[in-house]
């Protein structure tokens, strides 16, 4: 899958069913950046000096951010350590709902009991 082919497909939003919802798209979002991790860490790239210029040079255009070289470095070595399988992913879905459109006017997500559940149930995902 190409650049523009992941953007349509993590963007999404015209699925049929549970496919289309918002849900979806975000575990359609976690599969490429796992698949982009995966893909960063193979050997080919990492040994490849012209591959990982370029790469490097792709990043530096697509992010802005104000960290410094050090620090990118730590994480990119954090992110070459970390094997798939130690990678977590969470969901709220379970305990949220959209209510009616007419009840707040625009699309929203509220907890289906209350949101301390919801604070409890990430509390304990971050102890993991």
């Amino acid at each position: 899958m190409d650049g523009g082919r992941a953007l349509q497909y993590v963007r999404s939003r015209h699925a049929e069913g549970n496919e289309g919802s918002d849900f979806a798209r975000s575990r359609r979002q976690q599969d490429v950046i796992v698949a982009l991790k995966q893909k960063l860490v193979t050997p080919t790239l990492i040994f490849s000096p012209k591959k990982f210029i370029a790469l490097f040079h792709a990043f530096d255009r697509a992010v802005d951010s104000d960290m410094n070289i050090g620090e990118l470095a730590t994480v990119g070595k954090g992110l070459m350590k970390t094997k798939e399988d130690a990678v977590k992913r969470i969901s709220l879905e379970p305990f949220l709902e959209a209510p009616p459109l007419w009840l707040y006017g625009r699309y929203v997500l509220v907890p289906i009991k209350d949101f301390p559940i919801v604070h409890e149930f990430i509390q304990e995902q971050l102890k993991q």
